[in-house]
């Protein structure tokens, strides 16, 4: 049996996550959308490069997107930041497909920390001092890991550099349906490939039997989820439906406006 331990404040879960970085004794796996210049990384970045100079492999991915920040002094920050852990060793791979550009909503958003075969630290934060202002959920699981998530980061290194070999087959044919975690099944979303986090959240929303309850801080639903809300009130479901007021990323501000009129209008209790 997996041990869990629920942390729905990122002020909570970035100490934590730095506390079991410190216990690494073979190898770190990061994978994140954006992994911002800020005081949560500053202090990341020591524990990491620490380790690297103790023999740790430490390697670090985030997609190139989540990377370019919310003014041009961040990019700037972002780039140094990474040279500078490049030049201590530490593995910092940028997510972008050349042959085949993923769109810009459907970028790599997996979020997850693999410490050595034991510790795995996942959910729904990136690593940004903007995270610090806000609610969001996050998870640490200790139980058997094994090799499971660098195994992970090793297949987006892969299609980051436009390649599958017969080992990716493999990989996909084997965690087809998500990743078994001890008693957790870990889902998955991979741009262009599979979605395993859509496929249950759209199996959730088709199952509920009166009502259900969503939560998000950052709420733009696709097409299939809008269909599959609206397909649920038609039915006589109660939908409701809990946002931030105003987030960190300026355009969404705008953009979320508009699956949450038109829930409204179909009848959707958003809050």
């Amino acid at each position: 049996m997996n041990k869990y331990s629920v942390f729905n404040s990122p002020k909570i879960f970035y100490p934590e996550l730095i506390k079991r970085l410190k216990t690494a004794k073979d190898k770190i796996s990061m994978v994140y959308l954006t992994y911002e210049h800020g005081t949560v990384t500053d202090k990341i970045n020591e524990v990491l490069i620490a380790k690297r100079k103790k023999g740790v492999q430490v390697r670090l991915m985030m997609d190139t997107l989540g990377e370019v920040g919310t003014s041009a002094l961040l990019r700037r920050q972002n780039a140094e930041m990474i040279r500078g852990l490049r030049t201590n060793g530490v593995e910092v791979v940028q997510f972008y497909q050349k042959k085949k550009p993923i769109p810009l909503f459907n970028r790599m958003h997996c979020k997850f920390c693999s410490i050595d075969d034991k510790i795995l630290l996942t959910g729904g934060s990136n690593i940004s001092d903007a995270f610090l202002e806000i609610e969001d959920t996050n998870l640490l699981i200790i139980g058997d890991i094994g090799d499971r998530l660098h195994n992970v980061f090793d297949y987006f290194l892969d299609l980051s550099n436009d390649k599958i070999y017969l080992k990716d087959a493999r990989f996909e044919n084997y965690y087809s349906g998500g990743i078994q975690i001890g008693d957790a099944t870990f889902l998955l979303k991979v741009p262009q490939k599979k979605d395993d986090i859509l496929e249950r959240i759209l199996s959730i929303v088709a199952g509920a039997r009166r009502e259900m309850y969503l939560r998000s801080w950052y709420f733009y639903p696709n097409k299939k989820i809008m269909s599959g809300l609206i397909d649920a009130i038609n039915k006589g479901k109660t939908v409701n439906v809990m946002v931030s007021g105003k987030t960190f990323v300026s355009p969404m501000n705008i953009i979320k406006k508009i699956p949450e009129k038109k829930l409204t209008k179909k009848g959707a209790h958003v809050f």
